[in-house]
């Protein structure tokens, strides 16, 4: 009874037109296979399906005015990349591939948007993949996963695709986010992936400093990497104990109008005097530090082993471990066998009304 439902559902021409919306043409195949009554729905409009399918923030759907853009020399989008943060970077090329492709198109697992897949990132090596990790605090490894799959705010900045954030919405609703994905599958656009290589490898060189200026080494350490000072939690903000510091930083006359308790004047080299003024930020809390990694020098082998659980730098989800894989298991299979013990005690009750 519920199939002829929804074949009835799917009949209309209005529902139909906005499932493809949400569907590129692969989807819209596959849907079209599930059963015959489906395909016959979906072929008789399939003209008109086929131009309101998925399309990526970079297809632009008439072929004059992006010529009429290129003549006139207005767009800096097709010959610079931003950044993370909005930062314009300038390239030789456009650093597209080809055109914008309809077959293959997806929200970025970073940031959301909607591109295609030439307009996502190369897939990367398996070295790479391993510098993806981040180390959580206790806090977050001991705490429930579905505190790491659920969110109300953005995990990332998405100023390099919205040059307004006026058009943004003032209420995030409660949002999903599933584990990574990122060993069997990489989609990520081409503005966010601009800096991951280069952050992996400042998150290793901070743990480099930290074992070279710690106090272990004999007496000789400086103290540094201890304390307030050692390498936050990978999810940094968004950590579960984060906690609120105030950190100096450079401003000029524009950044500060008005004086204030927090604004000083230094001295710098050669007479040269500069600003500071005082920021309250919100950072995560300090990561444990283990032995064996200290004497032999390789960090995060927990991690990339899958031992304890960690966090993903380029999709911004979590990673989960053996034992959360383990978890995730047990518990579908008591679902199922509760599901089936349910079924069962229905028919028992059933056979028994009849038999009365």
């Amino acid at each position: 009874m519920s199939h002829k439902i929804n074949i009835l559902i799917i009949d209309g021409y209005s529902i139909i037109s906005e499932i493809a919306r949400h569907l590129d043409l692969n989807s819209l195949h596959d849907l079209s296979r599930t059963c015959r009554q489906f395909r016959a729905n979906l072929l008789q409009h399939r003209r008109q399906l086929i131009p309101q399918t998925l399309r990526c923030v970079s297809d632009t759907p008439d072929p004059a005015w992006k010529a009429e853009s290129v003549l006139r020399e207005e767009t800096d989008d097709l010959w610079s990349t931003h950044g993370p943060d909005g930062i314009r970077i300038p390239r030789l090329t456009s650093g597209r591939v080809g055109t914008c492709a309809r077959d293959m198109v997806g929200e970025c697992r970073r940031c959301g948007t909607v591109v295609c897949r030439n307009c996502t990132m190369k897939a990367p090596s398996s070295t790479a993949l391993k510098s993806r990790h981040r180390r959580l605090c206790r806090t977050c490894i001991r705490a429930p996963l579905y505190l790491h799959t659920r969110t109300t705010t953005p995990e990332t900045d998405t100023e390099h695709h919205n040059d307004s954030s006026d058009d943004l919405p003032t209420h995030t609703p409660l949002l999903y986010r599933s584990p990574c994905t990122c060993p069997s599958q990489v989609w990520i656009c081409t503005p966010c992936s601009t800096t991951l290589r280069t952050l992996d490898t400042s998150y290793m060189r901070a743990w480099t400093w930290r074992s070279r200026y710690s106090t272990h080494l004999h007496g000789i350490g400086t103290g540094l990497g201890t304390g307030i000072e050692g390498v936050q939690c990978g999810r940094e903000a968004h950590c579960l104990s984060a906690r609120t510091i105030f950190k100096e930083i450079e401003c000029d006359a524009a950044d500060t109008r008005t004086g204030g308790y927090f604004l000083q004047e230094i001295e710098g080299i050669g007479g040269v005097v500069k600003k500071k003024v005082k920021r309250r930020l919100l950072v995560g809390d300090v990561v444990q530090e283990f032995e064996d990694e200290r004497e032999g020098g390789k960090y995060l082998e927990r991690e990339q082993e899958g031992v304890d659980r960690s966090w993903c730098s380029w999709c911004a989800r979590v990673v989960l471990s053996k034992k959360d894989v383990l978890r995730a298991a047990n518990a579908s299979s008591s679902t199922r066998e509760v599901g089936l013990l349910g079924r069962a005690s229905d028919s028992d009750l059933s056979s028994s009304s009849s038999l009365s």
